[in-house]
């Protein structure tokens, strides 16, 4: 059996003499309680509202971590627009997103792996597919990439702006020239002549880059594609 890193409670009970130690593992802890971690939470170019007031609840007591939340209003048409190592890159990332964070951490073999893809493919435009639709976005710490929470989420999203507005309210955000969002301050403003941020994407802002197109008779029959750009063959 793997090891298990564990948390010591201690629970007085009045039949027996001092304290009883119980061994409980540290995960089981924090999905009962739901624990946001800081070290799940970082500085993010996508704006945080100051309320998600039709996000629905998510209960980490009741709900597993196998599902998460999606704006398919949002997403559903830049689906169309990816391409197909792409979309396997933004399931992935979905499959190993932690509850209450907007950040994950992988590499390419990962990819390679999940997927059976030869490690002689570069896939590494494919990200970039996602940065170009502001799904994610790389940051200055090797594989580590911001993700895009308005569009997806797994977790609170009121409890994680709560305790986003908290650590970062007073942050500015910088990028390097690399397009990497800085999150590794360990390197310092100087490195690859790190910028300030000027503006978050906000929601608006994604919205207006990815509206549906309308047909022309306001219907699904007989109109132009919807997702797609009408050809006459």
């Amino acid at each position: 059996m793997a090891n298990r890193e564990v948390l010591n409670f201690v629970i007085k009970e009045k039949s027996k003499p001092g304290p009883k130690k119980i061994a409980i593992a540290k995960e089981v802890i924090q999905r009962a309680v739901g624990k946001i971690r800081i070290s799940d939470i970082v500085v993010t170019p996508f704006e945080v509202l100051d309320k998600y007031v039709q996000c629905p609840d998510y209960n980490t007591n009741v709900t597993k971590e196998d599902y998460m939340f999606i704006n398919s209003k949002l997403l559903a048409p830049l689906l169309p627009t990816l391409s197909g190592r792409a979309l396997r890159i933004l399931s992935y990332i979905w499959f190993i997103l932690r509850p209450n964070s907007n950040v994950v951490n992988f590499t390419m073999r990962n990819i390679y792996s999940m997927y059976g893809i030869s490690e002689n493919t570069n896939i590494v435009s494919n990200v970039g597919e996602l940065e170009r639709v502001n799904l994610v976005r790389r940051t200055n710490k090797i594989g580590y990439y911001i993700i895009n929470h308005n569009i997806f989420f797994k977790g609170n999203l009121n409890k994680f702006a709560d305790k986003y507005r908290e650590l970062y309210s007073l942050t500015d955000i910088y990028v390097d020239s690399m397009g990497g969002i800085v999150i590794d301050t360990n390197k310092g403003k100087n490195y690859h002549n790190v910028k300030r941020m000027e503006n978050v994407i906000s929601l608006k802002d994604f919205e207006k880059e990815n509206t549906i197109k309308v047909c022309k008779d306001g219907n699904l029959i007989g109109g132009k594609p919807v997702f797609a750009t009408y050809s006459p063959r």
